[in-house]
């Protein structure tokens, strides 16, 4: 049992030092070791009430404990001399505290105001306390003449000098530098300071290990602050490190961190420790002080008296809390005492058989109880069963024989999987299908570790030996690389559409089907292998838009991954940090589920699977700020500078990073707009914030130009979609256009709610058109994408071209954007949808859907009434309805080929090319021209019985053809037939778009669709 004084004193002391009672509290109850804090009342209070700071038989208290915690002492009305040698100095010099050590350094998450610490700071300073210019040796006379005079002795004893002397070589012997730094001023001070240095010289003869120096104290103010790396112990007198040791403080970041501890070495009376900083009168009871000082020296306290396991989770505690952010208003952030406080236990125990396998149990569970129960019990006992095994059943016992990281030099295809995947594909195929994945999804979503994943495809595609076939049969991880390797192939083939996998290498339909069946033997295990196969399981389901069994898996993987720890930290559990590549392979891993656990519960509307406040690893991108002592290097002033392929390993991960803070502010976005009626809380405030976010990452995004276009040969441009003409070759895939799209599509996102308001109020205006100008910067993107010849790879490309039309041809409908435009942007959506309807069925349904749109918006309109006023004619007739009966879909049937639109996109660079009658009479020749081109470019984007074989596309289709199927076959690419002809009389809808998007609710119209269209 330890006995501690607790001595609060003034000011914030009781504030500290009762919030670190509470911290280290904590800490005997995890750790199992007993510590007692009794509460003294000693300080300014004391005094007002007795005459003094402390009783008459303090001293005699004191020496009861095993150790005194001291807060602070000073009050505005006592003058500080009064209240300094009535309690901290009548302390230290009676029981020979002589050794005053003060360590100061700079935390991960602070920062050193100089620029010249380039590592930070990490000094210890040792301070002669019981002597010197503090001895209490002078006086005054003559009081109240002119002639007054005070005398201040310094008073320097060899025995004082040589244990001090002795204290700061041994102290620097201990650390890794094993350097000292003696402080002096023997050139102005001839007596005391001259003994001091030739001690000093002495006693260095005992210590022939350690490299020290002497520096005069004016002289060091200036090496602390332009070479503080030169630094590491240093010792000097009482009055000179007084000063010396809060510049250090001030140095390494505040001195609202620096601890101090008043050592007697010699243990025959109890040490004092206490935070540097005073009473700080001017916070006191705002519950703002900073507790860290206070928490370091409870640390050293606890050190000194042998409890160095708590020491050392107090200190790496206090470090994960400043790096995290957690900081009081002196460090530059706005936690209060409290927050420092909740913030500093651990909260989960994570242990690791090997580096790919783990399991996380949390604090909630009772675990850190159940081991403060074993250690009261057993102390050093190991009979009792590790506590997470009394807990849940232990990951490590099915699977005793697969400890050993996943092999990759021999494997082969799992039959079981492979009959429901695919068989593998020939070997130059492979190696084609594995550079296009590599090329374009893997800087996206990076959760295989390259040259692993090469190993394993050179140990499939090489020659077996026959001995060691049933070695490999009985591999486990072959399920998962089966998995991850059919998945990759196919990912790779939907991007290039002239490298088909042959019949016996595809994924059997349906796809669902085949993908629940991987279920089960992938999450049996939760280590890093099965993770990456579930992981690229899902991410080909989204890439063929089967999004709600992609969400099935992501919740399974989602799952698995908490149970395998991976939304902790790896920096900060030592069984994890044996290998710097599993360290950042977990946290790939976990950020690419991050990210498409966003995008699946946006596409879906589902709550996301994992929240931002679960999360304690680092996104990809920022500084890593998790490094406890206890397993990771200290810095040092020799610390190497990260070298050019750190750094261009860094920039390649930008892709990722960048997605991932897209997502996460995707996530933001739901949570503000889309949560439980019963929670919602929508300020404009929040609106404002986090549309400010979303301009903020976009702009901070280092992206290069659009790709340029590239013009191909006749013979194939008819016949072949973007999709299919990504080359493989050392050019990076240009990710302009995809995260243009993402930043659009965020503020559609963010504007849309503000669409259900009335038309007539400015929030509606203003949400309106910055949708309109979102929609249109899509559709520029799409093209860029589409022109280059880049592969429209990703089906947020369908949903962003979706919603981009729908918003124009709501805004046509209010008279809210010019028609004329409109119509040919909408157009050039359906350009879009009819090339994405050869990988994805949806964008068949959100053609039909977007035509039938925009037939209603290019009617004629005959009211003048207001811009905000739909046509109310009577009942329509016919299957356009509305539209002048002399050029209407009956004529489009002589419409030659060549009088179909073959600029996919004329509106994005002359929109004016395109004039709309909005007065059926209307009838000068030019009118009439142009209105028949229109209708000739509407004719092939509606569904109609005037083209051939019934087809949705009419003659018209975009660029010779484009949207074609793969082999240019029409049957393929069609979209309707004769039964769509009434497609909206079948809905019973009013054409009128004002009643069809009432207060603008989008997500009713796609429900509407919906119903009409299960698939969609």
């Amino acid at each position: 049992m330890h006995r501690i004084a607790s001595i609060p004193g003034d000011g914030i002391g009781p504030e500290v030092v009762s919030a670190t009672i509470e911290v280290v509290n904590k800490l005997s109850l995890k750790l199992g070791f007993q510590i007692e804090f009794t509460h003294i009342p000693w300080g300014t209070n004391y005094y007002k009430a007795h005459g003094q700071f402390m009783s008459d038989d303090g001293l005699d208290v004191l020496r009861k404990f095993d150790a005194c915690l001291f807060g602070a002492v000073g009050d505005p009305d006592v003058p500080d001399h009064v209240s300094l040698w009535g309690l901290l100095l009548r302390i230290r010099s009676p029981l020979q505290l002589y050794a005053n050590v003060r360590p100061v350094r700079t935390f991960p998450g602070t920062k050193s105001p100089l620029n010249t610490a380039k590592n930070g700071i990490d000094w210890v300073l040792v301070r002669e306390n019981s002597e010197g210019e503090y001895c209490g040796q002078g006086g005054r006379s003559h009081i109240g003449h002119p002639w007054e005079a005070a005398t201040e002795v310094a008073v320097f004893t060899r025995i004082g000098i040589e244990r001090i002397m002795r204290f700061a070589f041994e102290t620097a012997r201990s650390r890794p530098r094993k350097k000292l730094t003696v402080v002096s001023k023997s050139n102005a001070m001839r007596h005391g300071m001259v003994l001091w240095d030739e001690v000093a010289e002495e006693v260095s003869r005992d210590f022939p290990d350690v490299n020290w120096d002497k520096m005069l104290v004016d002289a060091i103010t200036i090496r602390m602050v332009a070479e503080p790396d030169s630094l590491d112990t240093i010792v000097g007198t009482n009055l000179h490190m007084d000063i010396l040791s809060d510049l250090a403080a001030g140095l390494a970041g505040s001195i609202g961190v620096a601890p101090s501890s008043n050592l007697d070495p010699t243990r025959k009376n109890p040490s004092l420790f206490e935070p540097v900083h005073g009473s700080a009168f001017d916070i006191t009871g705002k519950g703002v002080a900073n507790p860290v000082a206070t928490f370091w020296s409870a640390a050293e306290m606890l050190t000194w008296l042998g409890e160095k396991e708590a020491a050392d989770k107090l200190m790496g505690c206090v470090e994960r809390v400043c790096a995290a952010g957690i900081l009081t208003a002196d460090l530059g952030g706005q936690a209060k005492t409290q927050d420092v406080v909740d913030a500093t236990p651990e909260i989960g125990s994570l242990t690791a058989q090997s580096p790919q396998e783990s399991q996380f149990v949390g604090s909630s569970s009772g675990v850190f109880f159940i081991k403060t129960v074993r250690q009261a019990f057993f102390p050093s006992s190991g009979e009792f069963p590790p506590p997470e095994d009394t807990l849940v059943e232990s990951l490590w016992t099915p699977h005793s024989s697969t400890h050993e990281e996943t092999p990759v030099s021999h494997w082969e295809y799992d039959p079981s999987i492979a009959c429901v995947l695919g068989q593998s594909p020939p070997q130059q195929l492979a190696r084609d299908l594995m550079m296009v994945y590599f090329k374009v999804w893997h800087p996206l979503f990076p959760f295989l570790h390259g040259p692993t994943f090469l190993h394993a495809m050179e140990s499939l595609y090489a020659e077996k030996d026959p001995n060691q076939a049933r070695e490999i049969s009985q591999n486990q991880s072959n399920t998962s690389w089966t998995t991850i390797f059919q998945c990759i192939f196919h990912l790779a083939s939907l991007v290039r559409q002239d490298l088909q996998l042959p019949a016996e290498c595809r994924i059997q339909s349906p796809i669902s089907t085949s993908m629940h069946s991987l279920l089960s033997p992938l999450t049996a295990r939760h280590d890093l292998l099965s993770l990456q196969a579930l992981l690229a399981s899902q991410l080909y389901l989204v890439a063929t838009m089967s999004l709600r069994t992609a969400s099935t898996v992501g919740g399974c993987m989602l799952r698995s991954m908490l149970h395998a720890g991976l939304h902790r930290c790896p920096f900060r559990y030592r069984e994890l940090s044996a290998s710097s590549q599993h360290r950042h392979l977990r946290k790939r891993i976990f950020w690419s589920a991050y990210a498409l656990d966003r995008y699946l519960s946006q596409a879906l509307g589902l709550p996301l699977g994992v929240q931002d406040s679960d999360i304690d690893v680092c996104p990809p991108g920022s500084p890593e700020i998790h490094k406890p002592l206890q397993h990771l290097p200290l810095p040092s002033a020799s610390t190497p500078q990260p070298s050019e392929a750190e750094s261009e390993q860094s920039k390649k991960e930008t892709p990722f990073a960048s997605y991932v803070q897209s997502g996460k502010l995707t996530g933001e976005a739901l949570e503000l707009f889309h949560k439980s009626i019963f929670v919602r809380s929508i300020s404009q405030t929040s609106v404002l914030v986090l549309t400010t976010s979303v301009h903020k990452w976009w702009n901070s995004l280092d992206l290069p130009p659009s790709p340029p276009s590239q013009h191909l040969p006749s013979s194939s441009s008819s016949h072949q979609s973007p999709t299919s003409v990504t080359s493989i070759d050392s050019t990076p895939f240009n990710y302009t256009p995809f995260f243009t799209i993402l930043y659009q599509h965020l503020l559609l996102l963010l504007n849309r709610p503000s669409l259900s308001l009335p038309n007539s109020t400015p929030e509606f205006a203003s949400a309106l058109q910055s949708c309109i100008s979102a929609a249109r910067h899509i559709l520029l993107a799409l093209k860029a994408q589409r022109d280059s010849h880049q592969a429209l790879f990703w089906p947020g490309f369908l949903s962003a071209a979706w919603m981009a039309g729908l918003v124009l041809a709501f805004a046509c409908q209010l008279g809210q954007y010019s028609r004329a435009k409109g119509c040919q942007e909408i157009l050039s959506c359906l350009d879009f949808l009819r090339i994405m309807s050869t990988q994805w069925e949806p964008a068949k349904h959100c053609h039909r859907a977007l035509s039938l749109l925009l037939r209603a918006v290019s009617k004629p309109d005959t009211t003048t009434s207001g811009p905000f006023t739909a046509s109310t004619s009577g009942p329509r007739s016919g299957p356009i309805a509305g539209m002048s009966t002399d050029t209407g879909t009956a004529k489009a049937d002589t419409t030659p080929p060549s009088a179909s639109r073959t600029d996919p996109d004329p509106s994005l660079t002359n929109p004016s090319t395109v004039s709309l009658s909005r007065n059926r009479t209307n009838s000068s020749p030019s009118n009439a021209r142009k209105k028949r081109r229109l209708d000739a470019s509407l004719s092939s984007s509606y569904p109609h019985p005037a083209g051939p074989s019934g087809s949705g596309f009419g003659h018209g289709s975009c660029e010779g053809n484009r949207g074609l199927g793969v082999n240019g076959t029409e049957s393929e690419a069609t979209f309707g037939s004769q039964q769509d002809l009434n497609w909206d009389q079948t809905l019973a809808l009013d054409m009128n778009m004002v009643d069809l998007l009432q207060e603008g609710n989008f997500d009713s119209l796609m429900d509407l669709f919906g119903q009409q269209y299960p698939t969609f």
